[in-house]
């Protein structure tokens, strides 16, 4: 992640704080198992110091409690940045729904 990274959602407020989003993804990962199925690259466009990235797949939570799946069928955009020691770094990451 960049120092100026964005999540962002629908629905929600954007998350710029590492902070809070470590807590949220901790808070995730406490209370669910997850998988990624059917994921695809869409685009993968690189311009100089600038990457965008399109993908799509199915995030599956199944809460710890019980044996629930919940798919969440999403699209991404994700724009990175190249630092200047030459590594790519996310910027923004954003997911909708597919369907």
């Amino acid at each position: 992640m960049t120092d100026d990274f964005i999540l962002s959602e629908p629905n929600s407020i954007d998350m710029t704080s590492r902070d809070s989003i470590k807590s949220r993804v901790k808070n995730i990962l406490t209370n669910y198992r997850v998988r990624l199925k059917d994921w695809k690259s869409i685009d993968i466009i690189i311009r100089n110091d600038i990457a965008i990235h399109r993908h799509s797949g199915v995030l599956v939570l199944m809460p710890k409690t019980d044996s629930t799946e919940i798919d969440i069928s999403l699209k991404y955009l994700d724009i990175l940045k190249k630092n200047e020691n030459g590594e790519w770094r996310v910027y923004i990451h954003s997911n909708m729904p597919d369907k």
